[in-house]
């Protein structure tokens, strides 16, 4: 198995370890495994030959709570050095545990990368190391059927089970990129598209063409975990697009007073930057079937209630 090994070495002195025994040592310079990066407290920045961060663009189809009204982090919350989620993002620089870096910061005796030395709260953009995308991994784990990967077969009872070689012998580790998006709205690395659920009071036909468009009030995990859910601590919404001609669910029928809305479920995800519906229910009519009395007596707008982990 090669050397794992962190060198201090200069590059001569590296150069010639792995002529001596090239068939045993893995060697790589910094700047493949890092890359410089640019960050300015609440903005953005550009040029210089240096990647930044940039501001979150609202997409005008949520009411959410996070910056520019979206509905799941963005580079505003997530900011290592200036993150608003405190609601100030000066308060983040000012207290972590941050020692050394490239900042725009002044104290008693000047500039110093030592930002104990400075004023803080001068500090309004840093200039830092951090990994170089894609990244790449080496690794054990599960593969995308929950098995344990790298398995001691493909087939049977075998493939639920982890190879024992892979203990210690890194050959049989699986190594490849790791496939992240990046949300050009959120200004964020995604893992893949977010998932919402709620409910709708209708749902109109769509069309390829020319998709309908209704609002999902979004429901919100309010305490612990498990089935205490609803949309009355943020009231956020989300506007949902149909492009399925069969889909439609009218919010009311010949049953309901017309100011009693149906409740309907739905799961909607965010695909191409368009949130569409994965799954939207069928209530029954108000009074028909197994549901007795007003619809309206299932308020789901109200405190949360259900299973927990507290």
């Amino acid at each position: 198995m090669p050397n794992v090994a962190m060198s201090s070495k200069n590059v001569t002195h590296a150069s010639a370890a792995n002529a001596a025994d090239p068939g045993n040592t893995a060697l790589s310079s910094p700047e493949q495994m890092y890359s410089p990066i640019l960050v300015v407290k609440s903005g953005g920045a550009a040029g210089g030959g240096v990647s930044s961060f940039e501001q979150p663009v609202a997409n005008y189809t949520s009411d959410g709570q996070y910056a520019s009204q979206h509905l799941g982090p963005t580079r505003s919350e997530l900011d290592p050095y200036f993150s608003n989620f405190t609601g100030d993002p000066d308060s983040w620089i000012g207290s972590s545990d941050f020692q050394f870096m490239s900042n725009n910061g002044s104290g008693p005796n000047g500039a110093d990368t030592n930002i104990g030395k400075v004023d803080r709260s001068t500090i309004s953009q840093v200039a830092v190391n951090h990994f170089r995308g894609p990244m790449c991994i080496s690794g054990i784990g599960t593969d995308l059927a929950d098995r344990p990967y790298p398995a001691v077969s493909s087939t049977g009872e075998d493939s639920w089970k982890l190879n024992p070689e892979a203990v210690n012998d890194r050959s049989t580790w699986p190594a490849g990129p790791l496939d992240v998006k990046w949300d050009e709205e959120r200004k964020v690395w995604s893992g893949g598209p977010q998932f919402l659920m709620g409910f709708a009071e209708r749902v109109p036909r769509g069309s390829l063409c020319s998709p309908s468009q209704f609002t999902v009030n979004v429901f919100r995990l309010e305490r612990g975990r498990g089935n205490g859910l609803s949309n009355l601590l943020f009231g956020e919404t989300v506007t949902v697009f149909n492009f399925d001609e069969s889909l439609e669910e009218q919010g009311t029928s010949g049953n309901q007073a017309a100011d009693e809305k149906k409740k309907i479920f739905v799961i909607c995800a965010r695909i191409n930057y368009v949130w569409v519906p994965i799954w939207v229910g069928c209530p029954q009519e108000c009074g028909v079937g197994r549901f007795v009395g007003p619809c309206q007596e299932e308020d789901c707008t109200g405190p949360p209630g259900g299973p927990t982990d507290d």
